[in-house]
Order: C-alpha cells, then structure tokens, then sequence
C-alpha cells in the first residue's frame, strides 16, 4: 500500500486544520491562551497584496501604510508557523510511539504464527530490517507519515511566506530610512 500526499480541497487553514487529528483542538487552545488573532486568519481571497517594487511610486503615507501591511503579514505568518510546527511536533512524537507500538504488535504476531505452526519456541524474532519494512508498510504508519507530509507542504510555504514578508519590510524600512536621511540633508 501507498500513501500520497494530498493537497487537493485545502484553500485555508481551517481546511489544513481539519486534516490534522487534533488540529482543531490546537486552534482552540491557543485561542483560550491568547496566543491567536482573531479574525486574521479567515479565509479571504485575493487578501494578500503584491509587494511593491517601485518605491519611489510610493508617496505620502502610502510608503508607511505598505510597510505595515507587510509587518501584518509577517506576524499572521508567524502565528500560523507556530500553531503548524505544535502540530509537526506531536505528529512526530505520535509516529514515534506507532512506529514502535506496530513493531510490537509485529513481533507478537510472529511469535503467535511460530508457536500455532508448532515450530520450537525459540525461534527468532524478524530482523530488525524486515521489521522495520512491515511497519513501514503498516497501513496507519503510512497514513500518518502522509499527513505529516501534508502539514510539512503547509509549513515550508508559511515559512517562506513570512520570510518573505519580513525582508519585505526590510527593504521598506530601508526606504522610509533613506529618504529621512534625504530630508535631514535637505535641513
């Protein structure tokens, strides 16, 4: 059996959230704790703006207020990047345990078979190889490494949108710095 990673459906964090077994629950928690903007993180297309690259287009307060929005986006994006990363955390821990909860269960099962085949009781356990493959193929492994596929998808793109969003700001900042510099010359 094979498992793929599916991206299909998912045009939110609320759909991310509901593919992950306690994705949902996360998102309340840190709700409860404070630790979640409401609202800012709601579904909405064609929300997110293209980033300037004509800066010297930018007059007035136009250059502040871009440099704000992109800060904005920086700190959902953070948000979103620590709420993901819980998640990858625990699924791994959780794949961890079934990983070794399977191997188990394989280990019993083959000592069941040898000893209902009437073979002597100290046959040996599968190699740590074979074994190792038959939890890999275990269907509930499989299932769990796809999610975490899945949310690792979502988080690499969280963090190379905040990471774009940060040196966005960046280079803003840098122009609303040049062109102080330009009006204290100018006094």
């Amino acid at each position: 059996m094979t498992s793929t990673i599916s991206l299909d459906g998912m045009r939110s964090l609320n759909n991310v959230l509901q593919r992950l077994p306690d994705g949902e629950q996360a998102l309340a928690l840190v709700r409860r704790m404070g630790l979640w903007s409401p609202r800012v993180h709601d579904p909405s297309d064609g929300r997110v703006r293209t980033f300037p690259t004509n800066y010297s287009a930018l007059q007035g307060t136009r250059l502040s207020d871009e440099c704000a929005y992109w800060q904005s986006e920086a700190f959902r994006a953070t948000e979103l990047c620590g709420l993901l990363e819980g998640q990858r955390v625990k699924l791994v821990t959780e794949g961890k345990s079934l990983r070794a909860a399977t191997r188990a269960k394989l280990r019993r099962k083959h000592r069941e078979d040898a000893a209902a085949a009437g073979q002597d009781a100290k046959v040996k356990d599968p190699s740590a190889t074979q074994l190792n493959d038959e939890v890999e193929e275990s269907a509930d492994v499989q299932q769990l490494d796809a999610t975490v596929g899945m949310l690792l998808v979502v988080l690499e793109s969280a963090k190379a949108y905040k990471e774009a969003c940060l040196n966005g700001c960046a280079s803003l900042s840098r122009e609303i710095s040049l062109r102080q510099a330009m009006m204290n010359a100018r006094l």
